[in-house]
């Protein structure tokens, strides 16, 4: 640090000030001309004093201060803009998936509905149908021939023969699914009984049930 002898005070130089602060003198000069001027003479050394240092370190101080600000804030809105960028991809990445998924989603339910459309014809003749049905009427309802269906329901139990004719087990006439009635008819002169095995609207869709299994 040099001394004048003309104020008796320590004094520094732009160099010296510039490396005491780390800094390059082009910076302390900039300071210098922009806080005190005056200071600034070309062709000659400028000496500052201990307040003039003092005041010089704490403009580059405020500046440092702003610039690392101004550094922050730029720097947290590039960062924030990042992150919205991948929220908006990260968005619509899902929504694609998403999209895909029930497109996915939608061509099955199309294919289960083709496939399943003739069950459901079949279950809205039965669900129209009223009244009680012979089972040769409930099996055209059922879209089977009347012997697979006598066929299917001795195999389950439901049905057995009795001198040549298909009749319900008790059990399912208990239930309400089957009615059995006679009917009387002549046949040379003969008076005979025919009996009749009905399907109740209960039974029809008990028998679509059983049919589909």
């Amino acid at each position: 640090m040099n001394e004048v002898s003309l104020f008796n005070e320590k004094t520094m130089t732009v160099k010296e000030i510039a490396q005491a602060m780390g800094v390059s003198t082009d910076t302390v000069k900039n300071c210098i001309r922009r806080i005190m001027p005056q200071k600034m003479q070309n062709g000659k050394t400028t000496y500052l004093n201990e307040i003039e240092v003092s005041a010089i370190s704490k403009e580059l101080k405020s500046n440092t201060q702003v610039t690392n600000q101004l550094t922050y804030e730029a720097g947290s809105q590039v960062k924030n803009t990042t992150t919205e960028l991948e929220v908006i991809a990260n968005y619509k990445q899902a929504t694609e998936a998403l999209i895909t998924m029930l497109n996915a989603k939608n061509e099955e339910l199309k294919k289960q509905l083709i496939e399943q459309q003739p069950k459901v014809d079949t279950y809205n003749r039965i669900a129209n149908s009223t009244g009680l049905k012979t089972m040769q009427e409930a099996a055209k309802l059922l879209g089977i021939g009347s012997n697979t269906l006598f066929s299917v329901l001795r195999d389950k139990g439901v049905f057995y023969r009795s001198n040549g004719v298909n009749l319900p087990a008790e059990k399912y006439i208990k239930r309400g699914l089957f009615e059995v009635k006679e009917e009387p008819y002549k046949r040379d002169n003969k008076d005979f009984v025919y009996t009749r095995v009905f399907a109740t609207a209960k039974g029809l869709l008990w028998l679509e049930k059983q049919i589909a299994a």
